[in-house]
This record gives C-alpha cells, sequence and structure tokens, in this order.
C-alpha cells in the first residue's frame, strides 16, 4: 500500500504537500484534515496519530478515525490563493462565493471559470447517473494546479456554504431558491404517498 501511495504522492504534486481528509465530513467535523509536507511524515501521521491515537473530533472516547471511515481521500495541497467557489442553481453557475483573496478571478476571466464550473458539474451528473443530486444548489470548488489547469477540488451538494460577503442580493437568491426547492420537494413526496 505505502509503495503506491508513495508513487501517488510523487506524481501528483504542487509542491505544497498534501491533505488527507476523510469523506462525508464538512468543516472537519469528525476528521481534522491532516497536512503532510514530506512523503516520509505519512507514515508517522497515518500510523501514530490515525491508527494509534484516538479522536478528538468525536464526543465518545476511544472511538478511532478507521472505526467510522473506511478509507481517507489523499490529494494534493494546493494554493489557497488559486481557488474559487462557484455556485449552482439547477446546474447554472450564479456567483464565485467570496474568500479571503480573488481567487482565480485574477487569472481567469468569470465566464471561464463559470464554464468549466458548468462542464464539470454535467459530467458529473453523466458519469454518477443519478447517484449525486443534480438538481438545487451545487457548489463547485475550483483550484488551479502549478500548470495553469482548472482542476476541480470538490463538489457540495444542497447543504453547501453559499455566503458572498460583498452582497446579500445572491445570498437571497439562493435562499429564495432553496426554500422553493424544498417546498416542492415535500409537495412531490406528499403527493406520492395520497395517491
Amino acid at each position: 500500500m505505502f509503495y503506491n501511495t508513495n508513487r501517488f504522492m510523487v506524481n501528483n504534486t504542487e509542491d505544497c504537500g498534501w491533505i488527507l481528509k476523510a469523506p462525508y465530513v464538512q468543516n472537519q467535523a469528525g476528521f481534522r484534515i491532516r497536512t503532510i509536507k514530506k512523503i516520509d511524515d505519512l507514515d508517522d501521521i497515518l500510523l501514530r496519530r490515525i491508527y494509534e491515537s484516538p479522536s478528538s473530533c468525536f464526543n465518545k472516547i476511544n472511538l478511532f478515525a478507521p472505526d467510522v471511515f473506511d478509507y481517507l481521500i489523499l490529494q494534493p495541497k494546493m494554493r489557497k490563493k488559486n481557488e474559487s467557489k462557484v455556485v449552482l442553481l439547477n446546474g447554472k453557475a450564479q456567483y464565485i462565493v467570496s474568500a479571503s483573496s480573488s481567487g482565480l478571478t485574477g487569472m481567469y476571466s468569470q465566464d471561464r471559470i463559470f464554464s468549466f464550473a458548468e462542464n464539470a458539474f454535467s459530467h458529473l451528473c453523466d458519469v454518477t447517473e443519478g447517484a449525486f443530486l443534480c438538481d438545487g444548489l451545487t457548489r463547485v470548488d475550483i483550484f488551479s494546479n502549478k500548470d495553469g489547469n482548472l482542476v476541480v477540488n470538490e463538489f457540495e451538494n444542497l447543504d453547501a456554504q453559499y455566503s458572498k460577503l460583498d452582497s446579500g442580493i445572491s445570498e437571497a437568491r439562493v435562499k429564495v431558491f432553496l426554500e422553493g426547492y424544498y417546498f416542492n420537494k415535500v409537495a412531490e413526496i406528499i403527493k406520492e404517498i395520497a395517491f
């Protein structure tokens, strides 16, 4: 396993290290992201800190991360300033969630970022064949790698954070959309149950 992992790390680097995270975790609730600066640090982090020490992220004592998660995700760490988070409603890009810096907008046009997000979302819907909810709210987190290519970091769905620091108008549109979305979903369920 470690040979393949080491090979992955050598072949997939952005010169910022790597991060180790768990699936289905938001805001590190249940699993704290680990930063790995050197390939040699992986064994120590995995074995000593994850497998031999109980997690402090759960409200139970003596619960280890492997007791909860079947697998962990290892990915290259990207430069934070090279990230933008695009909010989509029903697959159409609406706006970029504000970050502490300009993100990708200093390097790419908004049209290119939106187009990339929409295409990535469309591809996700095609390959997951309905496993990913393709209606409602989705947020596509996008990085630019060291070669200048746009890459998807992750997709967030209906519970995605959509706050925009500079304008409440965009947030209000999403809130109204989500209220209608959930109202219609509940109405559809009631209709199915009633008949």
